[in-house]
């Protein structure tokens, strides 16, 4: 895709020049791989919720840059983005919108032309995001199928090397010493146990949230931890 001259905007984008700045950013940045589908994400997961934390936090020293940055926060409901929305009379903004918007912000496709790669994996932007990628992606951890239970005296008579001093959360089951591993962290063979369960781990029993399932890019994260490497 290639950006070329603007026309002039939707009622939505031309009440908010600092989501069409972000869009423009974020499209310019990602030309290589850049998709309506990858626009749409970027939109309606990490721009609206930045809309609705701003307007929540009230706060006129920091940007909607700096609110998407930030990691994302549980209590943005759709209900909020939803009001957010009707205020332009939109109900939803959708793959169909995202494609119109793209168009009018001068974003068309092109053959493919050969031109120098410029590297950013070292932008202050992107070491920014690195982090709160990773904080954000560790609360996801927590609420995944990727947690063992067992009681402690099984995993004491597995463990031949004694390593499960320092791993593991341990906590009762009524009278039962019980404990808790995460599927990586396990200090011993278990494959048998994980081949028996549905996503080949369970949720942790300290989990109060929405259980998530996560995949991954270059292998499967359900029973990846199964094969052999």
């Amino acid at each position: 895709m290639a950006v070329d001259s603007k026309h002039s905007l939707p009622p939505f984008l031309e009440a908010n020049p600092d989501i069409v700045r972000l869009i423009v950013a974020f499209g310019t940045s990602n030309l290589a791989t850049l998709s309506t589908e990858l626009m749409w994400r970027y939109i309606t997961c990490q721009i609206l919720p930045a809309v609705i934390r701003m307007r929540d936090a009230d706060d006129g020293e920091k940007s909607l840059s700096d609110f998407v940055l930030e990691e994302d926060s549980n209590d943005i409901t759709q209900e909020k983005i939803k009001k957010f929305l009707k205020e332009y009379r939109l109900s939803k903004v959708c793959l169909s919108t995202v494609t119109r918007w793209m168009h009018k912000l001068g974003f068309k496709y092109q053959s493919r032309k050969k031109s120098y790669y410029v590297d950013t994996h070292e932008k202050e932007e992107t070491i920014k995001y690195r982090y709160l990628y990773v904080r954000r992606y560790l609360n996801y951890e927590r609420r995944s199928y990727r947690w063992i239970q067992m009681k402690l005296e099984d995993a004491v008579l597995r463990d031949k090397q004694n390593l499960i001093q320092n791993v593991g959360y341990r906590y009762k089951d009524g009278d039962e010493d019980m404990i808790e591993f995460h599927v990586d962290d396990i200090p011993f063979d278990c494959n048998e146990l994980m081949r028996n369960l549905p996503y080949g781990g369970n949720l942790s029993v300290l989990n109060k949230e929405i259980p998530i399932f996560l995949f991954g890019h270059d292998e499967s994260i359900f029973r990846q931890y199964c094969f052999s490497t």
